[in-house]
């Protein structure tokens, strides 16, 4: 049976080798939006591993294991947080939008860079402490809000 090999786990590395030799003159090899793709896939994943983790505290989640599940969620919701408003992403950004200047302004590249361009300058309002804490809250809050339904009383809700 034929395996593929394994895909490429991290962006590709800004050295000096981007600049390249071309009939005498050097040209800068464009990896902006290269680099962009790579931080969206890496970002899908975390946001895949974080939707496994809410499945689980909505669907098996023993109540003695809901404070470390609060936890990881917290955790990896601050890892995303902070991957995505990194300032190599707004350097990124910056390339990626002289890449696709030129381009169809209804392109989807065109229209990626400018989605993740609104995205990120709205994030970075965002401290990472209170993503963390959001997320914990929110998790933790997902059971009580269960559990006051389930006519055990609101109380169980109150802050």
């Amino acid at each position: 049976m034929d395996t593929l090999p394994p895909p490429r786990l991290t962006p590709p590395r800004r050295t000096d080798d981007a600049l390249r030799e071309r009939g005498g003159s050097r040209r800068r090899i464009a990896l902006g939006l290269t680099e962009l793709k790579a931080r969206v896939a890496e970002l899908a994943d975390l946001g895949g591993a974080l939707d496994l983790l809410h499945w689980d505290l909505e669907t098996y989640m023993p109540t003695g294991g809901l404070a470390d599940r609060a936890s990881q969620v917290a955790l990896l919701g601050r890892i995303a947080h902070e991957r995505f408003v990194a300032d190599e992403v707004g350097a990124w950004l910056e390339e990626a939008a002289a890449e696709v200047r030129d381009l169809d302004p209804s392109a989807d590249e065109v229209r990626a860079v400018q989605v993740l361009r609104r995205d990120y300058d709205r994030e970075r309002k965002v401290p990472t402490e209170w993503v963390e804490r959001l997320a914990k809250i929110t998790s933790l809050s997902q059971h009580a809000w269960r559990d006051a339904r389930a006519g055990k009383g609101f109380a169980h809700f109150r802050p």
